[in-house]
């Protein structure tokens, strides 16, 4: 449930309040979720990732893996190595991204992602894709500089 700016979370010891600007991330196992505040203790409780989903629709919070959903604004950086692609949160907490799962999350909630993965390309983008990548790097540049 939703009031105002907060959610409603029923967990063993009773009904907490939680503004949603102070999760910072939520993770979950089955229906047990975690959510992680921001300088507070977490909250677990058993609910599904669908739920806080659509709970926290109305929020800047993407699913960026089949168990974690994010708070946006507590993202510092998205890293990627290889094929890997990681969230590294501001209190320094690091979650595997699925990249399908995070394109599709950021579709569904209208946020814009600067994200343009190249297959194949670890360290240096060769071949056709460099004539496309220098293409999107200076479409960048001239729209944001």
């Amino acid at each position: 449930e939703t009031q105002n700016d907060r959610i409603i979370v029923r967990t063993a010891k009773g009904f907490r309040q939680v503004e949603a600007a102070h999760i910072s991330h939520i993770l979950c196992e089955d229906y047990l979720c975690t959510l992680h505040l921001i300088n507070m203790s977490p909250i677990t409780c058993a609910k599904s990732l669908r739920h806080f989903e659509q709970a926290l629709a109305p929020y800047p919070f993407v699913r960026i893996h089949h168990n974690a959903i994010v708070n946006l604004d507590c993202v510092a950086e998205v890293q990627c190595k290889g094929r890997q692609r990681r969230a590294v949160m501001t209190d320094g907490t690091v979650l595997p991204i699925n990249s399908l799962s995070f394109i599709q999350s950021c579709v569904e909630n209208g946020v814009l992602a600067d994200y343009f993965p190249y297959p194949r390309s670890e360290h240096n983008v060769v071949g056709p894709w460099r004539a496309q990548l220098y293409q999107k790097m200076t479409d960048y540049f001239e729209s944001w500089l």
